[in-house]
């Protein structure tokens, strides 16, 4: 009976959802803010623990800056766990902690308490039933106790609250949510909104309580969140199953579309007053442990089908059978809800006026929970009893699991409204078969051990059920994870899970006793029974991130590449172009420097200084000066709404002709700033001087090592020698004194006097025996970085004097004549010596001052204590005077660093908050312009359509300012093709550019569509060019062909089979960037292909030129290919940034 009620429930599911429009509640309309009658709260349940409080507080941060409004107020629910005693030690603490917190919240975003954040903690009360003290009928007494409270009712169990009391008394809606649940941008306007609408009103009936019209709570639907679901392979699967498990969606859409309301889960937005009218004197204590479903039921819950919230999924299977076990009890605990008359909270009973469909909505939790033992037990009777063909109830039964599959897959091809619809729609569903697939293996696999969960959860409950105990026994899903985190051994699991093999070996033994004929049958599922342990062990295991695995000498290429492409911009950046990036330098046929610039450029500019800092090639003084010149540049700029014209003049900032503003140009403008905002902040925290910097002047010294190696002429070896054991020796020199942080200031000092020196006479040395017969390019190269190595050592004493002058070499004090003051002086400097800071960030800088000046005082006191007729007292006295002035510079220079990067926190959050998207939204089709001619005041009629584009970092942008709305992002079009094999996602020009850039700042889960999609173009772009006998990396880029005045053209180049544009395999161009951006998704083909690329010639002085042609029409004879020798600033300025996120785990996104 339990099984053909599954098949049929799915049958109708699936028919109901093929038949029957999706009913979607009103709404009014609150994306411009909520009103002051519809005041909410957005609270958090959480059973507190000390590992908890610094995600809780981000999680509470992070839900306000998505759904930021004045009449919207945000508070901890906090209970204590259980325990022995009332009080425990560290709860104290612990509380303090989670207030300390929410204090600081209030001041970062209101003004002390009075912010829109609350902390409300419950004491613990004596349980009997439960036999601890612990909070009062858990997360129900909680919601109950809280709307008390909103009503005025001092008298509940609550005893702390922090926050705003006046914003309590004047709420009237509560959005509920669990500690892991993700409240996205928006979301709470849109639910207060449909709340707030008339026809959603509840209206209770006086005479019985019921609601008859309208709802108490309105449940949006929960999804899990797509990074979340991938952790492993078991939440990768079970958290995308189309119905096989038993929670994995919120409710089905059936109850809403065919009676009008839905199922309650837990997380939704309520109205205090009737909710608490609805189940007035209908819940006993200590016997509802399922309170949602409950809730729902009494108090009329609807499904907002068209607002989502998102949450994690278990990541293994221990959690998951766990959370099974726990929700299996709490359904089988609203048995007594089934009969005529039900219990009340007065401990009497009353006639249950609970409907048929509330009623069919707890008897279909317990179907599902009988499922899986009743299906066991079935299985094995008719192996032993039941007459024909075992295989035959085998496949029945083992079918049965899969019936959710099969309709799925059913309605998906009967979706196809004509035949030539079927193919894509056949496409689709074979997408999705494979892992459909797999979970349906995993639910055979694990059968009789969730069979035995669910018994032991079911035998347990009706036994409290009996005996009125342990009725409220309940551990979080939090607590589980904790709990299981040190016990993961393949022997526990196999322990804990003992009864899966147990009932394969059970089953064999009883078939062979019993009827062997029905063992060929049996064998495979028992064999998948008994390996449960092992494969519930394999699933659950994390999956490896996807991070590049770089040998040394790839990382150390890699290094070197980046620290020639540092100097395009630290050469070509400056005060001459008002410092922001001209597009590019064109090294031939014409050396020159084009002297405009975009807003993309300017963006990568900011991201690729940051990188010059991380890689350290650049000190942080001047990182934050550069960032902040380039920001008073474009504060300069004259702009349209808010946009940056598509091109300037570097020279004058003037705007080229015709002004016009491109969209894709203002999201990379506008998302680099963001990530540029948060960089200063990581900036306060950075060492004032650390060792990347002398990882940077070693990247320095091995470039100029490989300019001798590779471009001196071999016969000409000789010449090089000092030179290269002159670079050699500064070389070791500079790893010995990355370890040796006290010897810092006196080695740079000593390698930029003598090493400097000796790197110069070396040089000469080589021109003076014979230069003039060398290459001039060569002798350019060496000229070149030769003086990169002590102006790299010059920024770094540089950046010692002005913040750390007591590490200076004469941070030390004159000597003494006297042999007796000498030891006295020497124990108060040694003294002082001791309290110096050992590495100060730029934050702690100005306090490490503070510090330096103090012990400088205390020994200038010794040296006031003195004889003064003592030789070289006076020197002394006038070094320490010099060194406390040089102190308080630096602490000048620690305020004044840190203020500056605060007001470029401030200022670049403006530039980004004046742009405004909402003009280039086209909200007829919910799309973007591809921009607006400013000049001749017309929008473009084309749009960006597609979400395999750059544009989709504009559209992200867009959303998260609140600039269009999050519909906007379905509505990019998501156009699926077999490409070699594979499904990917199609773009317009199938370059790499528009796959991978965005990636540079976005992280795309693996196993989304967009993730699958990037793995997938770069995978096609090798296979490709493999084809083509070329290296790989196709994208938009300049290629050999000039215009009248012999510059570059420029275009994009894609891979067809990627592809919508016509023509895209008519030419043969590579971009070496374009390596650069797959490294993440193939990194060592990306490794090969670079140092094919580079065995072509295509390194010069600023990095990787532009690109290589193979275009035969435009080669000259005899040639193969030919070099684009330009370097573009936003491809050279990608190029580092995709390093320093291959080096140092994706800083930039």
């Amino acid at each position: 009976l339990v099984a053909a009620a599954t098949v049929a429930v799915s049958l109708v599911d699936r028919l109901v959802a093929r038949s029957v429009p999706v009913r979607v509640l009103p709404k009014m309309d609150f994306r411009d803010g909520l009103p002051a009658d519809c005041r909410t709260m957005v609270v958090v349940h959480v059973i507190l623990a000390p590992d908890d409080v610094f995600p809780l507080l981000s999680r509470l941060e992070i839900h306000w800056l998505a759904n930021t409004d004045p009449n919207l107020h945000l508070a901890l629910l906090v209970s204590l766990a259980d325990a022995p005693e009332e009080s425990m030690p560290g709860d104290v603490a612990l509380v303090r902690q989670v207030a300390e917190g929410v204090h600081a919240l209030n001041a970062k975003y209101g003004h002390g308490d009075t912010g829109p954040f609350h902390l409300l903690c419950r004491k613990r009360l004596w349980n009997a039933s439960e036999g601890c003290w612990m909070a009062w009928e858990r997360k129900r007494g909680q919601v109950a106790e809280f709307n008390r409270l909103l009503a005025g009712d001092q008298g509940t169990s609550f005893v702390d609250h922090g926050g705003d009391p006046s914003f309590l008394l004047t709420t009237r809606f509560v959005i509920t949510l669990d500690a892991d649940t993700e409240l996205p941008r928006g979301v709470a306007h849109r639910l207060v909104g449909t709340f707030a609408h008339p026809l959603n009103r509840a209206e209770l009936d006086p005479q019985t309580g019921r609601v008859s019209t309208g709802y108490t709570i309105l449940q949006p639907r929960v999804e899990v969140t797509p990074f979340g679901a991938g952790a492993s392979s078991f939440s990768r699967l079970f958290a995308g199953d189309p119905g096989l498990d038993l929670y994995s969606r919120a409710a089905p859409d059936v109850y809403q579309d065919l009676f009008g309301e839905g199922i309650y889960v837990g997380k939704g937005i309520y109205d205090p007053v009737a909710f608490e009218r609805s189940l007035h004197g209908r819940a006993p204590d200590n016997a509802v442990l399922s309170h949602d479903l409950f809730e729902g039921i009494h108090g009329r819950a609807a499904l907002v089908t068209d607002v989502v919230l998102f949450e994690n999924y278990p990541l293994d299977y221990r959690s998951y059978w766990r959370r099974l076990h726990r929700w299996a009890r709490g359904d089988w605990q609203l048995l007594p809800w089934l009969g005529r008359r039900v219990p009340l909270a007065d401990g009497g009973r009353a006639p249950n006026r609970l409907s048929v469909i509330s009623r069919w909505k707890i008897i279909d939790n317990l179907r599902r929970t009988l499922l899986p033992p009743t299906l066991l037990g079935f299985l094995l009777l008719a192996w032993v009893a039941f007459p024909g063909h075992p295989a035959v109830w085998t496949g029945i039964a083992v079918l049965v699991l899969a019936a959710p599959l099969l309709t799925e897959v059913m309605g998906g091809l009967l979706s196809a409204n004509r035949l030539a619809a079927l193919p894509p729609v056949v496409r689709g569903v074979t997408l999705r078969l494979r892992p459909a697939l797999a979970l349906w293996m995993l639910h055979v696999a694990f059968w009789p051990h969730r069979a035995i969960v669910l018994g032991d959860a079911i035998v347990r409950t009706l036994v409290r059920l009996r005996t009125g105990r342990r009725r409220l026994e309940w551990t979080s899903a939090a607590r589980t994870t904790r709990a299981l985190a040190h016990t993961g051994s393949r022997v526990s699991l196999w322990r804990e899970m003992a009864a899966a093999p147990a009932a394969a070996l059970g089953t064999i033994v009883l078939l062979a006793l019993a009827r062997s004929a029905a063992l060929p049958a049996a064998l495979p599922l028992a064999a998948l029974w008994l390996l449960a342990p092992e494969i519930a062990g394999v699933v659950s295991r994390p999956r490896p991130r996807r991070v590049p695995a770089l040998t040394e000498g790839a990382g150390r290429r890699r290094r070197l590449l980046a620290r020639r492409t540092w100097l395009f911009f630290d050469t070509f950046v400056g005060p001459d172009d008002q410092w922001l990036p001209p597009d590019h330098f064109q090294e031939e046929p014409r050396g020159e420097v084009a002297r405009r610039t975009s807003p993309t450029n300017i963006g990568i500019l900011q991201l690729a200084t940051l990188s010059g800092h991380d890689l350290g090639h650049a000190g942080l003084l001047s990182v934050v000066l550069r960032l902040r010149n380039t920001v008073e540049t474009l504060e300069r700029m004259e702009r349209h709404r808010g946009h940056f014209y598509n091109w300037y003049d570097t020279r004058d900032l003037a705007p080229l002709s015709p002004r016009y503003v491109s969209t894709v140009d203002s999201g990379n403008l506008a998302a680099c700033l963001v990530a540029m905002k948060q960089g200063c902040r990581e900036l306060v925290d950075a060492p004032v001087i650390g060792p990347s910097r002398w990882e940077g002047l070693v990247d320095t010294l091995d470039v100029l090592l490989g300019v001798i190696e590779r471009r001196a002429p071999r016969h000409a070896g000789p010449r090089f020698s000092a030179l290269r054991t002159c670079v050699e020796k500064m070389r070791a020199e500079a790893i010995a004194l990355k370890a040796q942080r006290r010897t810092w200031g006196t080695g740079i000092a000593h390698l930029l006097e003598r090493g400097g020196t000796e790197l110069d006479q070396a040089f000469l040395a080589v021109i003076a025996e014979g230069g003039e017969s060398l290459d001039a390019d060569l002798l350019a190269e060496l000229r070149v970085w030769s003086a990169e190595v002590p102006q790299h050592l010059e920024a770094m004493w540089h950046d010692i004097e002005l913040c750390l002058p007591w590490e200076a070499p004469d941070g030390r004090p004159p000597i003494v004549a006297g042999e007796d003051v000498r030891e006295q002086l020497a124990e108060a400097w040694a003294a002082f010596e001791r309290g110096l800071p050992a590495d100060p960030t730029l934050s702690e800088l100005p306090s490490a001052c503070e510090t330096v000046s103090a012990a400088l005082s205390r020994f200038t006191k010794e040296l006031d204590g003195l004889p003064g007729d003592v030789a070289g007292l006076s020197e002394t006295r006038a070094w320490a005077q010099r060194l406390q002035e040089a102190i308080a510079r630096a602490e000048d220079t620690g305020h004044t660093t840190l203020s500056t990067l605060e007001a470029l926190v401030a200022r670049a959050t403006a530039l980004v908050e004046a742009m405004d998207f909402a003009f280039l939204y086209d909200e007829g089709r919910r799309l973007f312009y591809i921009g607006h001619d400013v000049t001749a005041d017309r929008r473009d009629p084309h749009h960006y359509d597609l979400l395999a584009s750059e544009a989709r970092l504009a559209s992200f942008v867009a959303i998260a300012k609140g600039d269009v709305p999050e519909e906007h992002w379905l509505q990019l079009g998501r156009p699926l093709a077999r490409v070699d094999g594979a499904t990917t996602l199609l773009s317009w020009s199938g370059t790499m550019f528009e796959y991978l850039m965005p990636t540079l700042l976005l992280h795309e889960a693996p196993d989304s569509l967009m993730g699958r999609a990037c793995a997938t173009a770069v995978e096609t772009q090798i296979a490709y060019a493999r084809r083509r006998h070329a290296p790989w990396g196709v994208s938009e880029s300049g290629y050999y062909r000039f215009d009248a005045h012999r510059n570059y053209q420029y275009r994009a180049f894609g891979v067809p089979a990627l592809g919508f544009k016509r023509g895209l395999g008519d030419d043969d161009v590579v971009a070496p960037y374009a390596s650069l951006l797959a490294l993440p998704f193939a990194p060592q083909a990306g490794m090969a292909n670079l140092d094919r690329l580079d065995d072509l010639g295509l390194i010069g002085r600023y990095g990787l030129y532009e690109a290589v042609d193979f275009t035969a029409a435009r080669l000259d004879a005899g040639t193969t290919h030919a070099i684009v020798r330009s370097f573009m600033a936003h491809h050279q300025g990608m190029i580092l940034v995709a390093i320093n996120n291959l080096l140092h785990g994706d800083s930039m996104v």
